[in-house]
């Protein structure tokens, strides 16, 4: 009586997505499910794509069922929800590939009509270009045997000359309405031509070729006739979104603008028209099996003789041990790209204002993977054509500074250190460089975690100056018995801020480092500016010195070093 009390208070009840331990009986009629697309939710390399269906089902058992939907989706990502105002049971999911004699995706099918009807429509054109030319012949026949008959008869004729006149118009007027229409036919064809290319360009964009469909059935069972509401999720290949970013440098402020795209394409076969779309950061297509660690086999050979006798034997064994470990890992790997997991309901997105009247995406964070809810509804058609979608403006702390490379160019670069905030990493992706408001390049940044600083670069600093000067480059020989050559270098850069304002400045240099016990480096301190970095970016031998420039001032950074080798040896990358 309790549970009946607590039932009759429910107003919806939801049914598990698995399958129910109350066995569903055969079903007793069939229901086509007029579903649309609702929710999309795209990873790096597919899609989960959700679809609901509102339906009227009898008491009894029923089986519903989707037609149409693309043969490509991976079978075990198949998942069902839904609700009804009475309690609903759900068996297993079923699905079957049905062969069709049409292209089933409705796009490419639309294409292929459009291209058909086009070509239909220019063998029309062309057959009447092919009978304006034999009629061009015909008077063209005709003018050369009135030319030769007079030449021939000329003396006997009884000229006419209204005769000859009205003959003339006749074919001058004809030959002149063929090459008018003719010259019409050209352009008409030209016209087509460029239509057919286009719709062959963008069919080939599409590239699926498919005619079958997939066609999925769920069998429900109810006590009384009710209102389902149905939800099926599954994934897709040929879809993917990769991350973009607009950089915006304003050097009065310092501040650089943060914002993140995503470029999505698909090829999907389905057109996704106004959906709750999601951007995920999750890679399925990795896999969540770890690799298999195998047996170091080690052993000690006699001889060389041995080493040969049984090297044909052990290179049997290794192929087909390697042949096996191969085939394991590639029937594991199937096995996981066929068992994606169903994505869960999708939120509705707040909007919140930024730049431009912009808004941003709800930004989801767990431990392993963010995801990016683009807010209203996007239209995403299956043509593979590129779209560009905001998600929102990154958190950021930048520190504007002046680098100098001066052993490659004597040009200062205007970098903007830029240190990450917020929760969500930065995925890695190309940039889009804007000084202030002036576009200037492209750039590309890799994994980003919230805290940590990437150096981006907004052109030259033409108002940084510097100058390297060579000031030692000399050979010569140590030792009395070991004997030994040696290579002294000494260089001095002199750099001059233009700027009316203090410039935070940086001097890279590269310090020669040794692979070989015999060869000895030294760095000559009297000749060297003290106080620098060493190994910059874990880069061995990448020094940096690092000071702040004065408006109008100078700095010198100042690098000596020796190297000494076995004489008589030569030694590689020395510039």
């Amino acid at each position: 009586m309790l549970f009946r009390s607590v039932f009759a208070q429910l107003s919806t009840l939801v049914f598990a997505i698995t399958i129910s331990a109350i066995p569903v009986s055969a079903a007793t009629g069939n229901l086509k499910a007029e579903s649309h697309i609702t929710a999309v939710t795209i990873y790096s390399d597919r899609a989960t794509v959700t679809r609901e269906t509102e339906i009227q089902i009898p008491a009894g058992s029923s089986a519903i069922y989707f037609e149409g939907l693309s043969a490509t989706l991976f079978t075990n990502s198949l998942r069902a929800q839904g609700s009804a105002p009475v309690a609903v049971v759900i068996g297993a999911v079923e699905n079957k590939m049905v062969s069709g004699a049409e292209l089933a995706a409705p796009r490419e099918r639309e294409l292929n009509t459009k291209l058909q009807e086009l070509q239909d429509k220019r063998a029309l054109v062309a057959a009447e270009g092919e009978a304006l030319a034999a009629r061009r012949k015909f008077l063209d026949a005709l003018g050369q045997q009135a030319e030769t008959a007079s030449k021939e008869n000329f003396a006997h004729l009884d000229l006419h000359p209204d005769q000859w006149n009205a003959a003339g118009n006749v074919i001058y007027n004809g030959t002149n309405e063929i090459v008018k229409a003719s010259a019409n036919l050209v352009v008409t064809l030209r016209e087509m031509d460029k239509q057919i290319i286009a719709v062959q360009k963008e069919m080939n964009q599409l590239r699926t070729g498919q005619r079958s469909t997939m066609r999925v059935t769920i069998p429900v069972e109810s006590k009384e006739a009710t209102t389902l509401k149905l939800k099926i999720s599954y994934q897709l290949p040929a879809a993917t979104w990769q991350p973009i970013y607009d950089a915006r440098l304003d050097t009065a402020s310092g501040k650089v603008i943060l914002t993140q795209f995503g470029e999505v394409r698909q090829a999907t076969g389905e057109d996704w028209n106004n959906v709750a779309l999601t951007l995920s950061t999750a890679q399925p297509a990795r896999g969540a099996l770890l690799p298999t660690l195998t047996t170091m086999w080690l052993s000690i050979y006699d001889n060389a003789v041995r080493a040969l006798a049984d090297a044909p034997a052990m290179m049997v064994r290794a192929d087909k041990a390697k042949e096996a470990r191969f085939q394991e890992m590639d029937a594991l790997q199937e096995k996981s790209e066929m068992n994606g997991s169903a994505v869960g309901n999708v939120a509705e997105a707040a909007p919140v204002p930024v730049e431009m009247a912009f808004q941003n995406a709800t930004i989801e964070t767990g431990g392993y993977v963010s995801e990016y809810k683009i807010p209203g509804s996007v239209t995403i058609t299956a043509d593979n054509s590129a779209r560009k979608l905001m998600i929102g403006t990154l958190e950021n702390s930048s520190t504007l500074l002046a680098q100098l490379r001066p052993a490659l160019s004597a040009n200062a670069y205007l970098i903007a250190r830029t240190k990450l905030g917020g929760e969500a990493p930065l995925m890695p992706g190309n940039v889009n460089l804007f000084r202030d408001g002036v576009f200037i390049g492209n750039s590309f940044v890799s994994l980003l975690r919230p805290g940590e600083e990437a150096n981006l670069s907004f052109g030259i600093d033409d108002d940084v100056v510097a100058k390297r000067q060579i000031l030692a480059d000399t050979r010569g020989s140590d030792g009395v018995i070991a004997k030994s050559t040696t290579r002294e270098r000494k260089t001095l850069t002199t750099i001059q801020n233009l700027h009316k304002f203090l410039v935070k400045t940086e001097v890279l240099e590269v310090l020669p480092v040794s692979q070989d016990d015999k060869i000895k480096i030294d760095i000559l301190e009297e000749a060297t500016t003290p106080n620098y970095t060493k190994d910059v970016d874990n880069t061995t031998g990448l020094a940096k010195w690092t000071f702040d420039l004065a408006a109008g001032g100078k700095n010198e950074v100042k690098l000596g070093w020796r190297v000494s080798w076995p004489e008589g040896k030569q030694i590689m990358g020395m510039p």
